[in-house]
């Protein structure tokens, strides 16, 4: 009987998912045009070249969603309909010819209504690469004579002349290297023959490097930024990367990168980079809603450069009707190694939950390491003393735990605040020690994995898993602080706070153990506005290895607004099964930024 209610349990979930997917594709198509007007250009089919018509029909769909054609009538809409039926014509000729087709011809044929027609392609025939050669001639041998007898297109050329500058690049000094490149076709044979031309300055060594325009940031800190010695080989794109990493840094609004027309004499480059500093304070706010939390504010204050050496120190609460935080953290840079930063970190928590109450404090120091741009680490050493009072069992304890928090990110997301390709993963690992002798030792684990994937332009499917377990000691021994938890607007939504799991004399028990699944589609209807559909599922249970036995699923759907600082979320979830153990029929969730 167990096995089946098992099954059940995942073929509802399919069929869920499969519905709120379907019905997220059929939304994602009809409410941009209740929303606004929209602009509905055709390509007709482009004979026996599929490949060539999906390409053009995109770039025609994308082109034409940009077009506003509200608030416009009479002569002035007739006008711009023609001008933006213009371009539109020229830009399919554009991709036409990158793709090789250089006798390719499009006509128009207007619609049965305003800013509506169709294209018509005849492509002709496609170009091929006849010949390859470069100057000066010493260069020829770097030429990547394997695209000889293919189809010309603009992509191929650019990948060999990357190719190209990469391999003459290799090992040298160049001052400078550009290397371009001229197409001559022949309009009888449809061939093309591509030359590249090489312009490299003599070599050169990096010289000095000076900063002007720093007020407060000291200078010994931005020298820790360069990573060439004098004499070294020159090279270009270090000098942009430090150029960057001062933008990156966040201490400076402008930074201008300033170096002779000609090396010096004795063959260096002195660079100098005037920096412009910024306002190093700043203030943040931010509010959330959520049924089964209530009403959350967030008020914090950052400096960022506290003591001449971008120190950030931060500082902030948190106060919502079941959490009250007030927290502080100060990170420096460069601590005994280039990439690696030490933090520490204190905060004072009051907690409120149908599972416990929670009144206590904890300080922690960290060290923090990138091992690349995408990996990174951190181990420390965290000391806590809290009160908690477990109403699951009505016994209030008091526990001095000191824990050994490791944690790692491997992060390859195209974009922190909403993603719509690759994928993040990361873990946590945290032993205990309870130095009041309250609680005997255990050890903690967590892992996480999100993966982004974008269907067409504007529409992205999210995935998340999630699981922890508590080793060391059974379900009744843990503090009911360290327990797992689900339910709520980061965990299965449709559900309220904690409620996923096992309930003890009516109120959540928490566990030993927990795994939460979450699918989401996002689709973008504006540049602004978009919505999603999502399914939730998470167990909790008491063992510390995990099962999904006996899940809790929740699902629903929302709408995003978009803005430079993330989007804002708007979420309705109801339980899709077990909602005889839901507080609600239906939770909300409103706050800034994606789920996951």
């Amino acid at each position: 009987m167990r096995k089946l209610e098992s099954e059940k349990n995942r073929l509802r979930l399919f069929f869920c998912f499969c519905l709120l997917s379907v019905g997220s594709l059929l939304l994602s198509g009809c409410l941009p045009g209740v929303l606004q007007p929209k602009a509905k250009y055709m390509l007709a089919e482009i004979e026996d070249n599929k490949d060539l018509s999906d390409e053009v029909r995109d770039f025609l769909e994308e082109r034409a969603a940009t077009i506003d054609i509200a608030d416009k009538e009479g002569d002035v809409e007739t006008q711009q309909q023609a001008y933006h039926e213009r371009q539109l014509r020229d830009g399919i000729l554009g991709e036409l010819t990158s793709e090789g087709y250089y006798d390719a011809d499009v006509s128009y044929t207007d619609g049965t209504s305003q800013w509506t027609g169709t294209y018509t392609v005849n492509s002709g025939q496609r170009y091929k690469v006849r010949e390859i050669s470069v100057i000066p001639a010493e260069y020829a041998n770097f030429a990547g004579k394997d695209i000889k007898g293919q189809p010309l297109s603009a992509s191929v050329v650019l990948a060999v002349q990357e190719k190209l500058y990469s391999d003459i690049s290799k090992g040298k000094c160049f001052f400078d290297l550009v290397v371009d490149h001229e197409v001559t076709l022949d309009l009888k044979t449809k061939e093309a023959d591509i030359l590249f031309i090489v312009k490299a300055e003599p070599q050169a060594k990096m010289g000095m490097v000076t900063f002007e325009g720093t007020d407060t940031v000291k200078k010994s800190y931005l020298q820790k930024l360069v990573v060439w010695k004098e004499g070294d080989c020159f090279q270009r794109k270090k000098i942009e990367r430090l150029r960057a990493k001062l933008l990156e840094s966040g201490l400076f609004s402008s930074a201008e990168l300033v170096m002779p027309e000609q090396p010096l004499k004795d063959g260096s480059v002195p660079v100098t980079l005037r920096v412009k500093e910024r306002a190093l304070r700043s203030v943040r706010a931010g509010g959330s809603y959520y049924t089964g939390e209530g009403l959350g504010l967030t008020l914090g204050w950052k400096h960022s450069n506290l003591f001449g050496a971008a120190e950030v120190f931060d500082t902030g609460v948190n106060l919502s009707q079941k959490l009250q935080i007030i927290e502080s953290r100060l990170t420096k840079p460069f601590f005994l190694r280039r990439d690696q930063s030490l933090s520490f970190n204190t905060n004072i928590v009051h907690e409120t939950t149908s599972s416990y109450t929670k009144i206590g404090m904890n300080t922690g120091a960290s060290i923090n390491r990138a091992f690349s741009k995408s990996l990174s680490a951190s181990t420390g050493v965290s000391l806590s003393m809290s009160r908690v009072e477990d109403e699951t069992v009505s016994e209030t304890n008091t526990f001095y735990l000191m824990s050994l928090p490791q944690s790692f990110k491997y992060n390859r997301r195209n974009s922190v605040l909403d993603a719509t390709e690759g994928f993040l993963i990361e873990g946590k690992l945290e032993p205990f020690v309870d130095l009041g002798g309250e609680s005997p030792a255990f050890w903690k684990t967590e892992v996480s994995a999100y993966t982004y994937h974008a269907l067409g332009k504007k529409t992205t499917a999210a995935f998340r898993v999630k699981t922890g377990s508590v080793f060391g000691t059974d379900i009744a021994e843990i503090p009911a602080t360290k327990r797992f938890y689900a339910g709520g607007g980061g965990s299965v939504r449709g559900f309220g706070y904690q409620e996923v799991g096992p309930l003890k004399n009516g109120e959540p028990e928490g566990g030993s153990s927990v795994v939460e699944m979450s699918a989401e589609l996002r689709f973008k209807m504006t540049d602004t506005i978009g919505a999603a559909a999502f399914v939730d599922v998470g167990s909790v249970s008491n063992t510390s290895l995990a099962n999904f036995d006996s899940p809790f699923i929740g699902g629903g759907g929302g709408l995003r607004y978009y803005t430079g600082a993330g989007p804002l979320r708007l979420d309705v979830a109801v339980p899709l099964n077990k909602r005889d153990t839901a507080s609600s029929r239906y939770q909300i969730y409103i706050s800034i930024g994606q789920a996951f």
